[in-house]
């Protein structure tokens, strides 16, 4: 298995996941999460921020328009053409660094040189998810943050017991297909918070995203609207128990040293 390169996933991407209600949920949590629990985030000195796996760049183009400067780090050509043509087009370019490489590149050279690392829906399209934990806070500043949005393997169990696919659940195969945006390795909450633990993080706050949204009945969905369901998620998803039911979780941590020093 190999890290996922989305080269020929990019517009399926864009259409299905962030042209989307899910998508736009998933955007608007994450952003009212930043700016509640990463320090500096609206003040007016520039952090230094690196989007590893940032793909299209629609959350870097975000922390630009607040003034910080944003070094996106993707393997995908198809995804860093999207994201600087999303920069370019804002007039934010300037702020922009592009990578063309894994980040885990960034991590061996130990430079810690970012205030603001952001992990968002990467680490379920890893070969080795768990491992890039420590990665990613070998690119911190002591006392950094990280911002690491992971695909929550109990949601699939929920989603998937609904179904009736049970013979799934027995055989813990929850990877999705080849050439589907089903990631081939969600995670347990309690094992990435094991591994943040052990990389020397202290846990500020969790968001879990699409608690409910994705278990609804496409006719509920139609009788809402946006609004109420972003409330309904806001309101509930950053408390137990339904944090860690939420398709994706959200955890923002920071940094207190330790093995990855």
């Amino acid at each position: 298995m190999r890290d996922r390169n989305f080269d020929d996933l990019a517009e399926r991407l864009k259409t299905r996941v962030y042209g989307s209600p899910k998508g736009r949920l998933r955007m608007d949590l994450l952003k009212e999460d930043l700016l509640a629990a990463v320090p500096g985030i609206d003040g007016p000195e520039a952090l230094s921020v690196l989007d590893a796996g940032g793909g299209m760049g629609q959350v870097g183009v975000e922390l630009a328009r607040l003034g910080h400067r944003i070094v996106l780090c993707d393997i995908s050509n198809v995804m860093i053409r999207e994201a600087v043509a999303r920069f370019r087009k804002e007039k934010l370019d300037d702020r922009l660094t592009v990578v063309h490489g894994p980040f885990q590149d960034l991590a061996r050279n130990r430079d810690r040189s970012f205030d603001l690392v952001l992990s968002h829906a990467v680490l379920e399209w890893l070969a080795d998810p768990r491992s890039a934990i420590g990665d990613l806070a070998a690119c911190l500043k002591p006392g950094g943050h990280l911002s690491l949005m992971f695909y929550n393997q109990n949601a699939l169990i929920v989603h998937n017991a609904l179904k009736g696919n049970l013979k799934k659940i027995r055989d813990g195969c929850f990877a999705g297909q080849k050439g589907s945006l089903t990631p081939q390795n969600p995670l347990l909450p309690d094992h990435v918070l094991y591994d943040l633990a052990a990389a020397g993080f202290s846990v500020d706050r969790m968001t879990g995203i699409r608690v409910f949204y994705d278990a609804m009945p496409h006719e509920v969905r139609k009788k809402l609207t946006y609004e109420d369901i972003l409330d309904l998620e806001r309101t509930h998803g950053r408390r137990e128990p339904f944090v860690r039911l939420g398709r994706y979780i959200h955890v923002i941590a920071h940094h207190q040293g330790g093995p990855t020093s």
